[in-house]
């Protein structure tokens, strides 16, 4: 697990030795994993400032073509959208505390590219915000909607308040104000057991093939089975599986 760089130099540690203790006679095998899976990066919003060749001085992107500049990573912590908090960009930097800029209709915008999330480009997100806010489950979910595992997919915290309200959702139907879980006793139907093995045999399925994106999705068969009424004993069982997959 990791990404390819990271987990490559694991793999080779840990082969290395797991083949000297091969040798040693320690060990009946010489091969430590069974599978080797790297997991897609999580790619940045990366922005960018141009500053005119030789000067202390730093052109907006739709003009920028009529100077000659160099391309700059700004860090995305003093940028609205595309939009440059100059005052915050000469207090980044003691080089650029005399920074002039060349605005258009008033305003500095950035240009911007999707590339790795990476401290020299400036455009790592911190997570701590968005657990102060939504709570660190409603985190874990999001960068598990975000697409499969070995795929490497963007930063965008657009949805995010979407997962957070289905988990809220989620949570009321089994919870009562007070945190204290509320469930009929009645026996499920035979209909409802069959949902139940069916969910999980695919969970299981997911969880064997790393597609934990679609594993997250079966809490979506909690709310066919409660609609309008209290929900039975059987259904905690789905709530288990979303807390070990969280």
């Amino acid at each position: 697990m990791g990404g390819s760089e990271h987990a490559v130099a694991h793999l080779l540690y840990a082969r290395l030795w797991t083949k000297v203790l091969h040798d040693l006679g320690y060990l009946n095998f010489d091969e430590p994993f069974k599978k080797l899976i790297n997991q897609g990066k999580i790619t940045g919003d990366s922005r960018f400032v141009y500053r005119v060749r030789g000067k202390n001085q730093f052109v907006s992107v739709g003009i920028k073509d009529k100077y000659e500049v160099d391309e700059l990573h700004v860090d995305i912590s003093i940028v609205n959208g595309l939009e440059l908090n100059t005052k915050a960009f000469q207090q980044w930097k003691p080089d650029f505390a005399n920074a002039e800029f060349i605005l258009e209709d008033g305003k500095y915008i950035c240009g911007s590219a999707i590339e790795k999330m990476s401290k020299s480009y400036f455009n790592v997100v911190n997570p701590d915000q968005i657990i102060e806010n939504y709570g660190a489950d409603t985190l874990r979910m999001y960068e598990m909607f975000l697409g499969p595992l070995e795929q490497s997919k963007p930063w965008n915290t657009n949805g995010i308040d979407g997962v957070y309200k289905f988990l809220r959702r989620f949570w009321n139907l089994m919870h009562d104000q007070t945190g204290k879980l509320k469930v009929s006793d009645a026996e499920p139907t035979r209909e409802e057991l069959k949902v139940l093995h069916k969910t999980l045999k695919k969970v299981e399925q997911d969880i064997e093939n790393f597609s934990i994106e679609k594993t997250v999705l079966v809490s979506e068969v909690v709310q066919k089975w409660t609609e309008g009424k209290t929900p039975k004993k059987v259904i905690v069982v789905i709530g288990k599986i979303v807390n070990v997959v969280l």
